[in-house]
């Protein structure tokens, strides 16, 4: 596969024009080893990520509160 075919596949999917940019780079840079953008994180940043107030809390899912140097020392302790 080469860049220009990647380009040209990613100019083809490139459904909304705000990401079409985006989409070209990351085709290109998906040909480097480690990639600082790919298109499957072009994809995400396409979708809304804010909570509208629809979806449940952590309360409403029964996820007691803790403090935060609780839940640090917990990953701590089991991952060193």
């Amino acid at each position: 596969m080469t860049i220009a075919h990647c380009i040209a596949a990613a100019a083809h999917h490139a459904s909304d024009s705000r990401f079409a940019l985006a989409e070209l780079q990351a085709a290109a840079l998906e040909l480097l080893p480690n990639p600082s953008l790919t298109r499957d994180q072009v994809r995400l940043l396409k979708t809304d990520k804010v909570v509208s107030g629809v979806e449940p809390t952590l309360g409403d899912l029964a996820v007691p509160r803790r403090p935060l140097e609780e839940f640090l020392q917990v990953l701590k302790d089991k991952y060193g």
